[in-house]
Protein backbone atom coordinates (compact mmCIF):
# COMPACT_ATOMS: atom_id res chain seq x y z
CA UNK A 1 0.00 0.00 0.00
CA UNK A 2 1.38 3.92 -0.80
CA UNK A 3 1.82 5.75 1.95
CA UNK A 4 0.25 9.21 1.72
CA UNK A 5 2.40 12.09 2.23
CA UNK A 6 1.31 15.64 3.86
CA UNK A 7 -0.42 18.17 2.06
CA UNK A 8 0.83 21.59 1.45
CA UNK A 9 -1.73 22.54 3.73
CA UNK A 10 -0.77 20.28 6.28
CA UNK A 11 2.74 21.79 6.12
CA UNK A 12 1.91 24.87 6.13
CA UNK A 13 -0.01 24.36 9.60
CA UNK A 14 3.11 22.79 11.12
CA UNK A 15 5.21 25.52 9.86
CA UNK A 16 2.64 28.11 11.74
CA UNK A 17 2.28 26.33 14.87
CA UNK A 18 6.17 25.86 15.19
CA UNK A 19 6.46 29.36 14.14
CA UNK A 20 4.14 30.48 16.95
CA UNK A 21 5.88 27.84 20.16
CA UNK A 22 9.26 29.79 18.73
CA UNK A 23 7.78 33.23 19.17
CA UNK A 24 6.14 32.54 21.84
CA UNK A 25 8.99 30.44 23.49
CA UNK A 26 11.86 33.04 22.59
CA UNK A 27 10.79 36.28 25.36
CA UNK A 28 10.47 33.37 27.39
CA UNK A 29 13.91 32.02 27.16
CA UNK A 30 15.49 35.24 27.52
CA UNK A 31 13.59 36.27 30.06
CA UNK A 32 14.87 33.54 32.48
CA UNK A 33 18.55 34.08 30.78
CA UNK A 34 18.60 37.81 32.02
CA UNK A 35 16.61 36.51 35.21
CA UNK A 36 19.98 33.90 35.75
CA UNK A 37 22.76 36.73 34.91
CA UNK A 38 21.32 38.71 37.32
CA UNK A 39 21.43 36.23 40.28
CA UNK A 40 24.83 35.38 38.81
CA UNK A 41 25.75 39.00 38.75
CA UNK A 42 24.20 39.34 42.79
CA UNK A 43 26.18 36.19 43.45
CA UNK A 44 29.23 38.07 41.87
CA UNK A 45 27.93 41.52 43.85
CA UNK A 46 28.37 39.65 47.38
CA UNK A 47 32.02 37.43 46.95
CA UNK A 48 33.26 41.20 46.37
CA UNK A 49 31.56 42.69 49.47
CA UNK A 50 32.55 39.72 51.51
CA UNK A 51 35.90 39.76 50.06
CA UNK A 52 36.08 43.60 51.24
CA UNK A 53 34.52 42.90 54.27
CA UNK A 54 37.44 40.78 55.10
CA UNK A 55 39.93 43.24 54.34
CA UNK A 56 38.54 45.85 56.01
CA UNK A 57 38.77 43.30 59.35
CA UNK A 58 42.14 42.91 58.81
CA UNK A 59 43.26 46.43 57.71
CA UNK A 60 40.90 48.67 60.39
CA UNK A 61 42.52 51.88 59.37
CA UNK A 62 40.48 51.63 55.96
CA UNK A 63 37.65 52.11 57.88
CA UNK A 64 35.19 55.23 57.86
CA UNK A 65 34.21 56.60 61.05
CA UNK A 66 31.63 59.54 62.65
CA UNK A 67 33.95 62.20 60.84
CA UNK A 68 34.31 60.93 57.76
CA UNK A 69 31.53 58.22 57.17
CA UNK A 70 31.94 56.73 53.80
CA UNK A 71 35.12 55.33 52.62
CA UNK A 72 36.01 52.65 49.55
CA UNK A 73 37.90 49.45 48.89
CA UNK A 74 38.99 48.74 45.09
CA UNK A 75 38.61 45.56 43.02
CA UNK A 76 41.93 45.57 42.18
CA UNK A 77 43.10 46.03 45.57
CA UNK A 78 41.31 43.34 46.89
CA UNK A 79 42.98 41.26 43.87
CA UNK A 80 46.38 42.44 44.61
CA UNK A 81 46.44 41.48 47.74
CA UNK A 82 44.99 38.14 47.41
CA UNK A 83 41.31 38.86 49.14
CA UNK A 84 39.90 37.89 45.08
CA UNK A 85 41.76 35.30 43.36
CA UNK A 86 40.56 35.98 39.83
CA UNK A 87 42.47 37.81 37.61
CA UNK A 88 39.24 39.34 36.10
CA UNK A 89 36.08 38.95 37.56
CA UNK A 90 33.02 39.09 34.39
CA UNK A 91 29.75 41.10 34.56
CA UNK A 92 27.30 38.31 33.48
CA UNK A 93 24.91 40.37 32.18
CA UNK A 94 27.73 42.74 30.51
CA UNK A 95 30.18 40.33 30.18
CA UNK A 96 32.30 43.27 30.92
CA UNK A 97 34.95 43.09 33.42
CA UNK A 98 34.00 43.83 37.02
CA UNK A 99 36.46 47.41 38.56
CA UNK A 100 34.38 49.04 40.89
CA UNK A 101 34.55 49.21 44.62
CA UNK A 102 32.97 48.09 47.77
CA UNK A 103 31.76 51.07 49.67
CA UNK A 104 31.37 51.20 53.22
CA UNK A 105 29.26 53.20 55.19
CA UNK A 106 29.02 54.18 59.28
CA UNK A 107 25.56 54.64 60.63
CA UNK A 108 26.29 56.01 64.21
CA UNK A 109 22.10 55.09 64.67
CA UNK A 110 23.40 51.76 64.87
CA UNK A 111 27.55 51.86 64.94
CA UNK A 112 27.78 48.76 62.32
CA UNK A 113 29.16 49.15 59.46
CA UNK A 114 27.27 48.84 55.88
CA UNK A 115 28.79 47.46 52.70
CA UNK A 116 27.75 47.80 49.34
CA UNK A 117 28.96 47.11 45.49
CA UNK A 118 29.40 50.01 43.82
CA UNK A 119 30.07 50.03 39.93
CA UNK A 120 32.04 53.35 39.84
CA UNK A 121 34.18 54.17 42.55
CA UNK A 122 32.56 57.53 42.92
CA UNK A 123 31.89 58.38 46.27
CA UNK A 124 30.51 61.90 45.21
CA UNK A 125 27.93 60.14 43.69
CA UNK A 126 25.84 59.91 46.90
CA UNK A 127 24.91 63.17 47.30
CA UNK A 128 22.66 62.61 50.46
CA UNK A 129 23.22 61.10 53.96
CA UNK A 130 21.07 59.63 55.35
CA UNK A 131 19.90 60.64 59.39
CA UNK A 132 17.37 58.26 61.62
CA UNK A 133 15.04 61.67 61.95
CA UNK A 134 14.84 65.54 61.29
CA UNK A 135 13.18 68.05 63.77
CA UNK A 136 11.58 71.04 64.04
CA UNK A 137 11.28 73.75 66.25
CA UNK A 138 7.84 75.32 65.28
CA UNK A 139 8.86 77.26 62.29
CA UNK A 140 10.19 74.75 59.60
CA UNK A 141 7.97 72.64 56.92
CA UNK A 142 7.99 70.73 53.90
CA UNK A 143 5.58 71.43 50.86
CA UNK A 144 5.39 68.24 49.75
CA UNK A 145 4.61 69.18 45.80
CA UNK A 146 1.49 66.60 46.08
CA UNK A 147 -2.10 67.38 45.55
CA UNK A 148 -4.56 65.59 47.50
CA UNK A 149 -6.74 62.68 45.62
CA UNK A 150 -10.22 60.62 46.89
CA UNK A 151 -7.19 57.63 46.96
CA UNK A 152 -4.65 59.09 48.95
CA UNK A 153 -3.59 57.87 52.14
CA UNK A 154 -0.90 59.38 54.48
CA UNK A 155 1.22 57.15 56.95
CA UNK A 156 3.64 59.85 58.72
CA UNK A 157 5.79 58.36 61.41
CA UNK A 158 6.23 60.75 63.88
CA UNK A 159 7.37 62.47 68.02
CA UNK A 160 5.52 64.91 68.86
CA UNK A 161 7.84 66.82 72.16
CA UNK A 162 6.16 68.90 74.47
CA UNK A 163 7.22 72.47 74.45
CA UNK A 164 6.24 76.07 76.11
CA UNK A 165 3.38 76.40 73.16
CA UNK A 166 1.42 73.19 74.66
CA UNK A 167 -1.44 75.13 76.88
CA UNK A 168 -1.45 78.48 75.05
CA UNK A 169 -4.97 78.69 72.84
CA UNK A 170 -4.91 79.60 69.38
CA UNK A 171 -1.24 78.49 68.28
CA UNK A 172 -0.76 76.73 64.86
CA UNK A 173 -2.18 73.43 64.80
CA UNK A 174 -1.80 71.72 61.49
CA UNK A 175 0.26 68.45 61.27
CA UNK A 176 -0.74 68.02 57.33
CA UNK A 177 -2.32 70.62 56.16
CA UNK A 178 -3.00 72.77 52.43
CA UNK A 179 -1.51 75.62 50.80
CA UNK A 180 -4.61 76.62 50.37
CA UNK A 181 -7.88 77.65 52.34
CA UNK A 182 -11.44 75.82 50.61
CA UNK A 183 -13.47 72.98 52.00
CA UNK A 184 -12.82 71.01 48.96
CA UNK A 185 -9.09 71.59 49.07
CA UNK A 186 -9.41 70.11 53.02
CA UNK A 187 -7.34 67.11 53.40
CA UNK A 188 -5.70 67.74 56.89
CA UNK A 189 -4.91 66.92 60.40
CA UNK A 190 -4.64 69.45 62.99
CA UNK A 191 -4.43 69.55 67.40
CA UNK A 192 -7.65 71.55 68.91
CA UNK A 193 -6.73 75.37 68.60
CA UNK A 194 -7.42 75.96 72.28
CA UNK A 195 -5.28 74.89 75.37
CA UNK A 196 -8.28 72.64 76.62
CA UNK A 197 -8.23 70.53 72.74
CA UNK A 198 -4.14 70.42 73.35
CA UNK A 199 -4.47 66.30 73.28
CA UNK A 200 -7.80 66.07 70.52
CA UNK A 201 -6.92 65.41 67.10
CA UNK A 202 -9.12 66.21 64.49
CA UNK A 203 -9.04 64.36 60.75
CA UNK A 204 -10.47 66.59 57.88
CA UNK A 205 -11.58 65.81 54.37
CA UNK A 206 -13.65 68.06 51.95
CA UNK A 207 -15.39 69.23 54.74
CA UNK A 208 -14.92 72.81 56.46
CA UNK A 209 -15.46 73.82 60.50
CA UNK A 210 -17.59 72.86 62.51
CA UNK A 211 -18.95 70.32 59.76
CA UNK A 212 -18.18 67.21 60.87
CA UNK A 213 -15.39 68.35 63.74
CA UNK A 214 -17.07 66.74 66.68
CA UNK A 215 -17.38 63.21 65.01
CA UNK A 216 -13.89 63.11 63.18
CA UNK A 217 -11.69 63.93 66.27
CA UNK A 218 -9.98 61.33 68.89
CA UNK A 219 -8.83 62.70 72.73
CA UNK A 220 -5.58 60.70 73.83
CA UNK A 221 -3.89 60.33 77.02
CA UNK A 222 -0.83 61.36 75.94
CA UNK A 223 0.25 62.55 72.63
CA UNK A 224 3.91 62.45 72.80
CA UNK A 225 4.73 58.84 72.27
CA UNK A 226 6.50 57.92 68.56
CA UNK A 227 3.41 57.10 66.53
CA UNK A 228 2.50 56.78 62.72
CA UNK A 229 -0.17 58.96 61.75
CA UNK A 230 -2.32 57.57 58.89
CA UNK A 231 -4.70 59.10 57.45
CA UNK A 232 -7.10 58.50 54.17
CA UNK A 233 -9.70 55.95 52.28
CA UNK A 234 -12.29 56.49 54.72
CA UNK A 235 -9.92 55.88 58.26
CA UNK A 236 -7.99 57.97 60.40
CA UNK A 237 -5.46 56.64 63.05
CA UNK A 238 -2.79 57.52 66.04
CA UNK A 239 -1.19 55.79 68.60
CA UNK A 240 -2.88 52.43 67.19
CA UNK A 241 -6.66 53.83 67.84
CA UNK A 242 -8.56 54.04 64.63
CA UNK A 243 -11.55 56.60 63.75
CA UNK A 244 -13.97 56.21 60.63
CA UNK A 245 -13.52 59.11 58.62
CA UNK A 246 -15.64 60.34 55.13
CA UNK A 247 -13.94 59.20 51.93
CA UNK A 248 -12.47 62.42 50.37
CA UNK A 249 -14.36 62.89 47.08
CA UNK A 250 -12.40 65.35 45.14
CA UNK A 251 -8.91 66.13 43.66
CA UNK A 252 -6.86 69.23 45.75
CA UNK A 253 -6.19 71.97 43.73
CA UNK A 254 -3.51 73.29 46.64
CA UNK A 255 0.11 71.21 47.06
CA UNK A 256 -0.15 69.39 51.02
CA UNK A 257 2.18 70.90 53.43
CA UNK A 258 3.88 68.89 56.53
CA UNK A 259 3.64 70.72 59.34
CA UNK A 260 2.09 73.87 58.28
CA UNK A 261 -0.88 75.23 56.45
CA UNK A 262 -2.49 78.13 55.14
CA UNK A 263 -4.30 80.39 57.19
CA UNK A 264 -6.89 82.60 55.36
CA UNK A 265 -7.42 85.13 57.91
CA UNK A 266 -3.72 86.58 57.28
CA UNK A 267 -3.31 84.91 53.74
CA UNK A 268 0.10 83.29 55.25
CA UNK A 269 0.93 80.05 55.65
CA UNK A 270 1.34 79.12 59.88
CA UNK A 271 3.44 76.55 60.91
CA UNK A 272 2.88 73.42 63.21
CA UNK A 273 4.63 74.79 66.40
CA UNK A 274 2.27 73.05 69.23
CA UNK A 275 4.83 70.68 69.81
CA UNK A 276 8.56 70.03 68.64
CA UNK A 277 8.18 67.48 66.21
CA UNK A 278 10.06 64.67 64.71
CA UNK A 279 10.10 63.47 61.44
CA UNK A 280 11.21 59.60 61.05
CA UNK A 281 9.44 59.17 57.57
CA UNK A 282 6.38 60.35 55.66
CA UNK A 283 4.87 58.04 53.03
CA UNK A 284 1.48 59.07 49.96
CA UNK A 285 0.11 56.26 48.79
CA UNK A 286 -2.69 56.53 46.30
CA UNK A 287 -4.77 52.94 46.83
CA UNK A 288 -1.99 50.81 47.18
CA UNK A 289 0.57 52.55 44.95
CA UNK A 290 2.91 54.54 47.14
CA UNK A 291 3.67 57.55 44.87
CA UNK A 292 5.98 59.54 47.63
CA UNK A 293 8.74 58.27 49.76
CA UNK A 294 10.50 60.54 52.00
CA UNK A 295 13.05 60.03 54.18
CA UNK A 296 14.96 62.19 56.45
CA UNK A 297 18.60 63.02 55.24
CA UNK A 298 20.85 66.16 54.62
CA UNK A 299 22.57 67.13 51.46
CA UNK A 300 26.70 66.18 51.94
CA UNK A 301 27.87 69.04 50.04
CA UNK A 302 26.22 71.86 52.48
CA UNK A 303 24.61 70.05 55.51
CA UNK A 304 20.94 71.35 54.31
CA UNK A 305 18.50 68.82 56.00
CA UNK A 306 15.28 67.67 54.46
CA UNK A 307 13.92 65.00 53.27
CA UNK A 308 14.39 62.67 49.80
CA UNK A 309 11.63 61.34 48.25
CA UNK A 310 12.90 57.93 46.96
CA UNK A 311 10.12 57.94 44.25
CA UNK A 312 11.15 61.24 42.60
CA UNK A 313 14.51 61.23 43.53
CA UNK A 314 13.89 64.64 44.89
CA UNK A 315 15.60 66.55 47.57
CA UNK A 316 13.06 68.83 49.59
CA UNK A 317 14.31 71.39 51.75
CA UNK A 318 12.97 73.21 54.46
CA UNK A 319 10.24 76.34 53.13
CA UNK A 320 9.47 77.67 56.06
CA UNK A 321 12.09 79.94 58.33
CA UNK A 322 15.54 78.74 60.64
CA UNK A 323 16.79 75.43 59.97
CA UNK A 324 15.82 71.66 60.55
CA UNK A 325 17.82 69.76 63.29
CA UNK A 326 18.82 66.13 62.77
CA UNK A 327 19.53 62.65 64.44
CA UNK A 328 22.71 60.79 63.77
CA UNK A 329 23.49 59.15 60.76
CA UNK A 330 22.34 55.88 59.07
CA UNK A 331 24.10 53.65 57.09
CA UNK A 332 22.02 54.95 54.22
CA UNK A 333 23.14 56.97 51.49
CA UNK A 334 20.75 58.31 48.25
CA UNK A 335 21.77 59.17 44.76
Amino acid sequence: MKNKGYSLVELLAVIIILGLIITISIPIINSSLLKSKEKSLNTQKKAIITAGRKYATEHTNVLPDETNNISTISVELLKSEGFIDKDKIINPVTEEEMNGCVLIMYGIDNEEYHYEYNDSCRVDEYLYQGVEYIGTVGTQYINTGYKAKPTTKIDLDMQLTENYYTNTDNTNSNIIGSDVSTSNDDFSVNFGETGSQYNQLYFWADKSSPSGSDTYNKTYTTVLNRSHLVMGQGKGTFQDETITLPTKTGNNTGTMLLLAYYNKNDSSIHTFNRYYTKIYSFKIYEGNNIVKDFVPCYRRADNVVGLYDQISKQFYENAGTGVFTKGNNTSSLYK
